[in-house]
């Protein structure tokens, strides 16, 4: 019987330790941003890109892909997104 108790005390202490340990995790870790990961992006003017047919926009894309460019959006009707 002191034996169960024991016990339950110690699997509560255990799991207020736990929740514990959890709270102070989000409330003091420091926010990753993508500034720190080293991430670029690219920001080209619509009316910069070729856009006469598929061909030539496919094109497009893909030479901004062999430079490490990742598309990400668009902007309407103004500004094409890239990232890397």
């Amino acid at each position: 019987m002191k034996d169960d108790v024991v016990t339950k005390k110690i699997l509560i202490a255990i799991v207020f330790l736990l929740a514990l340990h959890i709270v102070l995790t989000f409330l003091y870790s420091s926010p990753v941003t993508y500034a720190a990961k080293g991430i670029e992006y690219k920001v080209i003017y619509f009316d910069e890109v070729p856009t006469s047919d598929a061909e030539t926009f496919e094109r497009f894309l893909n030479n901004n892909g062999v430079e490490g460019w990742e598309y990400v959006t668009t902007l309407p009707w103004s500004y094409m997104i890239f990232k890397r």
